[in-house]
């Protein structure tokens, strides 16, 4: 558009240009004349004027547009509560920097996958004291062990919440009994919930396993563990509780 005005401003300006020496070579009236030029001034200020303000609505566009940008960056609060389980940011929740309060129970903290060396913290509700932010970048993973937590952030990195990727679709119901994933159950993640009694669920995975007491009633124990990786061959041993293996979304 800016461009076009401005080709048409040229041309307008160079054909009453022309039409002026025409116009002179013909000896008009001096008071004509004049009256010719101050048409052909008022035609180049109107199309200054034009592209001027062309130029000032492009700028306040991309004022507007860099300010929108901003404004969709930045980040937003965030707090949720957790029980046992794995948890990914950028998929569970976002990714920041999140201050963390044990609600109940007593275990354990993995700052980032257990398989990489992280950071692990041994818990108690109301006894320990945790760093007062720690970081849960995209990429690692946030481990929880015989406790719930309350996870709270007050910015957030931008993003969108991406979907698990889980082979597992059905779910399956397993009463007290050794399990092997890929032979008894289809191999994926699961969230692990205790149907009937209470007692322990284990599989012998070390870096994504689990070794939790789990209760149906929910009185001296958690109900469920979720995010359970049970990867094909893993075995998974339930001893006294009946449980529903759900997969993970």
């Amino acid at each position: 558009m800016e461009l076009y005005l401005t080709v048409l401003s040229c041309a307008g300006i160079a054909g009453c240009a022309l039409w002026l020496i025409v116009f002179l070579r013909k000896k008009p009236r001096k008071s004509t004349v004049f009256c010719v030029f101050l048409a052909l001034a008022a035609f180049t200020a109107n199309a200054a004027i034009q592209l001027h303000t062309l130029s000032a609505a492009g700028g306040a566009a991309a004022v507007s547009s860099s300010s929108q940008q901003k404004t969709q960056s930045s980040g937003t609060p965030y707090q949720a509560d957790l029980i046992g389980g794995y948890y990914t940011p950028g998929i569970d929740f976002p990714a920041g920097s999140y201050s963390i309060t044990v609600l109940r129970g007593s275990g354990s903290i993995y700052c980032t996958d257990p398989s990489s060396g992280g950071k692990k913290y041994e818990v108690t509700a109301g006894k320990t004291s945790l760093p007062k932010t720690i970081e849960l970048p995209i990429g690692e993973v946030l481990s929880v062990s015989g406790v719930k937590i309350h996870l709270e952030s007050s910015s957030t990195e931008p993003g969108e919440l991406s979907g698990r990727e889980n082979s597992a679709t059905k779910e399956v119901t397993l009463s007290p009994g050794s399990y092997v994933a890929g032979k008894d159950f289809s191999e994926g993640i699961y969230n692990v919930v205790a149907l009937r009694g209470k007692g322990l669920v284990a599989s012998d995975s070390i870096a994504s396993g689990i070794r939790s007491e789990l209760d149906a009633a929910g009185a001296d124990y958690q109900k469920e563990f979720n995010n359970l990786i049970l990867d094909e061959a893993t075995r998974l041993t339930v001893t006294g509780v009946s449980v529903k293996l759900v997969p993970s979304k």
